[in-house]
């Protein structure tokens, strides 16, 4: 080895050396012609010779694979690598004692300044007894598919034979026309593949015994190498005892010949002993049959009356062939779900592995582009793990990685993915997510769940996690690319200290935590009283009297002072907080004008959209409201983005203030979409002329809107109040168009209720 080349090993193993410990596999940095710059020290384990020995080898681990090998993993490689940044191979490998061994190997590309490939980064493990399995497994299916082909064709032979046998039968012709509907309706039913969700179908044996007369009727199944034969079905009281054949040499020797055994008594063969092992009574008189199946045996009784004959020992044979079919079937199928399990999922925590994380995630960026929703992807890495798994040992680690994959799941949700890569590290896809915030608040939530103690086996560990968040579109539509990022988020949590979270995009990060804080913020609000109200008072022109006021909600926060409904508005609404908010407005609204007493004014509440087709709330509001009589002392005030509604939704809602006396008022006309047709078939008392229009037509003397709103409205039936008047001079010719009242700065400011509680007494 070079000069050179010892340097750069010895800077490799001193930075590397302290992540790969405990780790199976081995790292390997190498050019993909030319001498190996490092190996980690699990060389020995997995190649069988020390890695000093490689060091600095041209031929590297060419070594230990053939020519032809060789060349195919490089032309992947390179194939790989033309596309993307990381690459994943299998090959094998003869280790130095000559035992083949099968290989994965993921990494990424090793590039010179000018971004030229020179070589690879790769994680090699060691995949054999997996491989081994699989092969094992599917060698297992094929064959379990070719008897169930032989099975199905006997079926149906037989099936045919007891068809023809049903028609030239006489003297049984009632018992057989029940067989056969037994057999072809089990035949037909296995055919569907639902058939096989509720396993083995006792009450077909059931009916088939009815059918023919039986008394006892046992069945068996041999075990893989015959001999242990295991109870399927009995037709007595309990569950049947397995045989070995030790136990029942007779028993066995006749089903392993495939000999039909009819007979009077067990007695007369000798099978008494071995039946009453199997606590099947052999002192009833009758007549009885062994019948050999494909792996297994069936053993009924007919009590009394004549011997089963041939058509009826058909007809068993057939359903017994039926049921081991069925059996076979979900043999398969549960060998294929291990299959499954091994090849795509994780068999410490039963996430997804990385081969399907990665095929699931670029699946959903191929439909994020064409649909254009928004998806997240969590790097999750525990802290403190490496101190437990060298304290406690490498068994109690991985129950505490089994641990953490169950929290996980818990908190995503069943659309979303969840694997592990590896180690401790894990990741999450978050599908169609509505904002950035909502990442954030899923990270929070993990957060949260791993930092409870998790107690095993009387041990109390505690961990933390970091967790990094990318987010496509915006910051990559590339599977490794969003990794690579949130990957390096992650570790930008980190240095922000154990325990947290960090977007790859930090301003996006800052105003999702922005966001996440005046959601705390306002719930804790609401919990400590931190919101009231103020009341802007509406003037009567033709008298000048206060006819009412207009609840407006504040919050008073403890930093940043009074606050409007503007300021925090939509993180109430992305919260879920806004029917809370709008329920307390209702209730105090209520409260206060009690206070009021005995006089015509009214006091008007805002709802909003949210509310409006919140059904829960809009039944208790109503139920509250029609506690008391109000005659119009109570008012609730939509705004025209309540129109977006569909208007036989929204008139159910008007339909129930009207008959609890409720007046309505629709907010901010002139401001944006309002169907003329709707407006007259509702029942809204009130239009309130929104303030922007009324200044323009003031000062610019754009008056013809106005004057066509109250045209209408007042065509209408309805009253016309002008918001935001801020002079005198406005009032005329807010007169001369209609305006029965109006609101704004010239007339009052909003004040607290028990300033204008004061002044309507002082003007009553």
């Amino acid at each position: 080895m070079s000069e050179a080349s010892q340097s750069l090993f010895g800077r490799c193993d001193c930075a590397l050396t302290p992540l790969l410990q405990g780790l199976p596999g081995m790292l390997c940095v190498r050019p993909l012609d030319g001498a190996i710059v490092y190996l980690s020290a699990a060389c020995r384990e997995l190649l069988g010779v020390e890695r000093t020995v490689l060091m600095g080898r041209h031929d590297g681990l060419a070594g230990f694979m053939s020519d032809d090998e060789r060349q195919r993993v490089n032309v992947e490689i390179r194939s790989q690598l033309a596309g993307r940044q990381g690459y994943q191979v299998r090959y094998q490998l003869r280790r130095a004692d000559g035992e083949a061994i099968t290989i994965d190997e993921g990494g990424v590309a090793w590039c010179d300044e000018r971004g030229q490939l020179r070589g690879v980064c790769g994680y090699l493990t060691d995949v054999s007894a997996q491989v081994d399995q699989l092969q094992g497994m599917a060698a297992e299916l094929g064959q379990r598919r070719q008897l169930q082909q032989e099975l199905t064709s006997q079926v149906s032979q037989l099936s045919a034979q007891l068809a023809e046998l049903e028609i030239r039968s006489d003297q049984r012709q009632r018992r057989m026309r029940a067989l056969l509907k037994q057999v072809q309706r089990w035949q037909q039913l296995l055919e569907q593949p639902e058939a096989l969700n509720d396993g083995v179908p006792e009450e077909a044996l059931v009916a088939v015994a009815e059918a023919l007369q039986l008394g006892q009727a046992h069945w068996w199944r041999l075990s893989p190498d015959r001999s242990v034969l295991q109870p399927v079905i009995r037709s007595g009281i309990g569950v049947g005892v397995t045989l070995t054949a030790s136990q029942a040499p007779l028993l066995f020797r006749a089903l392993n010949d495939g000999m039909v055994m009819t007979f009077v008594a067990p007695t007369n063969l000798g099978l008494a002993a071995e039946l009453g092992a199997a606590g099947i009574s052999t002192t009833e008189a009758g007549n009885w049959l062994l019948l050999p199946l494909p792996c297994g045996g069936l053993l009924v009784q007919r009590k009394g009356g004549a011997a089963l004959q041939p058509e009826e020992q058909l007809g068993l044979t057939a359903v017994g062939l039926m049921l081991t079919l069925l059996l076979e079937r979900l043999d398969a199928r549960q060998a294929r779900h291990q299959l499954s399990q091994l090849a795509y999922f994780d068999p410490l925590t039963q996430l997804e592995n990385r081969r399907l994380f990665l095929q699931q995630l670029q699946d959903a960026l191929v439909r994020q582009r064409r649909e254009g929703f928004k998806l997240a992807l969590l790097f999750m890495d525990l802290d403190g793990f490496k101190q437990i798994n060298d304290q406690h040992g490498h068994e109690m680690g991985d129950r505490l990685l089994a641990a953490v994959a169950r929290r996980l799941k818990g908190v995503v949700r069943g659309t979303d993915h969840c694997a592990r890569l590896g180690g401790d590290e894990f990741v999450i896809m978050l599908h169609q997510i509505r904002d950035n915030l909502a990442a954030a608040e899923v990270a929070r939530k993990l957060v949260d769940a791993i930092a409870v103690p998790f107690q095993l086996e009387g041990v109390v560990l505690r961990l933390q996690v970091s967790i990094g968040i990318a987010i496509a579109p915006e910051d990559s539509q590339d599977v490794g690319a969003l990794l690579r990022l949130a990957d390096t988020a992650m570790y930008k949590a980190k240095r922000g200290g154990i325990g947290g979270y960090a977007f790859a995009d930090g301003e996006r990060g800052a105003q999702a935590l922005r966001s996440q804080t005046l959601s705390h913020e306002l719930l804790r609000a609401l919990e400590e009283g931190q919101f009231n109200l103020q009341y802007l008072p509406q003037v009567d022109l033709s008298g000048g009297r206060i006819a009412g006021a207009e609840a407006l909600l504040r919050w008073q926060h403890p930093q940043r002072g009074l606050l409007a409904p503007h300021e925090f508005a939509a993180e109430a609404e992305r919260g879920g907080l806004w029917p809370r908010l709008g329920d307390w407005v209702g209730r105090q609204v209520c409260i206060d004008r009690r206070e009021l007493g005995d006089n015509s004014a009214f006091l008007s509440f805002n709802l909003s959209l949210p509310e409006l087709t919140n059904r829960r709330m809009m039944q208790r509001l109503l139920e509250r409201l029609a506690e008391g009589s109000h005659d119009g002392v109570i008012r609730v005030d939509l705004s025209e983005s309540a129109l977006r509604l569909a208007p036989r939704q929204l008139e159910g809602v008007l339909r129930d203030f009207g008959e609890a006396r409720i007046g309505i008022s629709l907010d901010d006309v002139g401001s944006g979409w309002l169907p003329l047709a709707w407006l007259e078939a509702m029942p809204i008392d009130t239009l309130k002329v929104d303030g922007r229009l009324v200044r323009r037509a003031a000062l610019n003397g754009g008056a013809a809107l106005v004057a066509a709103v109250c045209a209408v409205g007042t065509e209408l039936g309805k009253q016309i109040v002008a918001e935001g008047v801020e002079e005198a001079g406005w009032l005329p010719s807010l007169s001369a168009h209609g305006c029965t009242g109006a609101q704004g700065y010239y007339f009052y400011r909003p004040m607290a209720f028990g300033e204008l509680k004061q002044l309507m007494r002082g003007l009553h």
